[in-house]
């Protein structure tokens, strides 16, 4: 029988007004990612000074995250998610008025703090309310709220930066951001167990021992090899396809792709393609997610999204068509979304409850990496070899991870209606 839930929430009673605040606090992120690259007059920074800006969030948060974690687990949920709506609008709004390198480096760093909380606290959430028996599933309905935040957010502030102007399109962002924090004030529950809101830890050296050995002993390696396929799927997903279907189609086609009787251009393409990823993670969240609380266990889940990532990337290296590279997208991204609801309810299910947001943390920080790590690997390889080896290299990491899944997951599912084991 699947353990009780931290909290009595019910699902829809979280989901609702924690993804709607989610998608909003996007809007400024999503603007600065959409536009920043064709606004540095603007905001009088160098263009090489835009993938800085566009990547410091990340390198804070990925210290960050654990940290983060522990003021949800000792704090409770809450507040530290309404710290981080609050600072949203705040680094959104300052995004608005930074003039020069540093205002804006300021800014960034400071939605990388934010986003932390955001995140984390509503992972810690998740799990919360749920249990080994639906823990899946609510992983990707919380999935969904995150890529329609990154997809809506993306296409209608670009739009916006044409009407209204970038500075004009952040100040309304820090506005709609402000909406998120107004919805979580009057609408979000608290989920973390009434007993240990608020655990009084004593503070110093002592107290952070026994922070660093209690980690130890809980971080075994099913959970390690569950952080690593998380942090693995947003090198190879996040890190390596969204960096590179631009180069690729360059690579093979120049300026514009001949499609029948027509072209178009390479960005366009290249933009149409990575739209698809948010689709197929939408579809393949929830689906996967119900799948693995069907079948009792999640590794198995977890190989049939390494296998589609493998293929996925076989197809990338090819020397293929226009169709042939669309398909290995979407079965890439197909096997993202796979990978990520799976991961995150497999840590929460192996994590003990006093020490959930500290693992949650963990489990951020290494998609963070991995995002972080991906494009820089990327281009590295792709200097030294053909751009089809980083894929190759890909597909090696996949099916390492392949093999480690069989490593923890020999359990027997406990459902009789099994999906089939790969």
């Amino acid at each position: 029988m699947s353990s009780p839930p931290a909290s009595s929430v019910p699902v829809p009673r979280l989901l609702l007004p924690l993804g709607a605040a989610v998608i909003l606090s996007l809007t400024g992120d999503q603007t600065m990612y959409a536009s920043l690259a064709t606004q540095t007059e603007v905001v009088r920074i160098s263009i090489t000074a835009v993938g800085v800006m566009l990547g410091v969030n990340r390198l804070v948060r990925i210290p960050g995250n654990p940290l983060g974690g522990w003021l949800v687990d000792r704090f409770g949920r809450r507040r530290p998610f309404i710290a981080g709506m609050l600072l949203g609008a705040v680094s959104t709004a300052l995004c608005g008025l930074a003039v020069g390198f540093w205002p804006l480096l300021l800014a960034r760093a400071l939605w990388g703090i934010a986003w932390t909380l955001i995140n984390v606290t509503a992972m810690t959430m998740v799990m919360d309310i749920t249990t080994p028996a639906d823990r899946g599933r609510t992983a990707g309905l919380y999935q969904i709220s995150v890529l329609m935040g990154l997809s809506i957010m993306a296409v209608g502030s670009g739009a916006l930066v044409d009407t209204l102007g970038f500075r004009q399109t952040l100040f309304l962002g820090a506005g709609v951001t402000g909406v998120g924090l107004l919805i979580a004030l009057l609408a979000l529950p608290e989920t973390a167990p009434a007993l240990r809101r608020f655990p009084p830890e004593p503070v110093g050296r002592w107290s952070w021992r026994r922070v660093r050995d209690g980690l130890r002993r809980q971080i075994t390696p099913p959970i390690l090899i569950s952080i690593i396929l998380y942090a693995l799927t947003n090198l190879a997903g996040n890190g390596v396809v969204m960096s590179t279907v631009g180069l690729l189609l360059r690579l093979r086609y120049g300026e514009v792709v001949p499609l029948g009787d027509r072209a178009i251009g390479v960005p366009t393409l290249a933009g149409l393609l990575l739209g698809i990823g948010p689709i197929m993670g939408i579809i393949a969240g929830p689906l996967a997610g119900w799948l693995s609380d069907r079948a009792g266990q999640r590794w198995r889940v977890m190989r049939w999204g390494l296998a589609l990532g493998i293929l996925g990337f076989a197809l990338l290296s090819l020397d293929g068509a226009v169709a042939v590279i669309a398909a290995g997208v979407m079965v890439a991204a197909f096997a993202d979304g796979i990978l990520t609801p799976t991961t995150m309810a497999q840590t929460g299910d192996l994590s003990r409850r006093e020490r959930q947001g500290v693992l949650m943390g963990l489990y951020a920080a290494g998609g963070d990496l991995g995002s972080a790590a991906g494009p820089f690997l990327a281009y590295a390889l792709a200097y030294l070899l053909e751009l089809k080896w980083v894929y190759v290299l890909c597909m090696v990491l996949y099916f390492l991870a392949l093999l480690a899944t069989w490593s923890v997951g020999r359990e027997r599912a406990s459902s009789p209606r099994e999906i089939p084991s790969l």
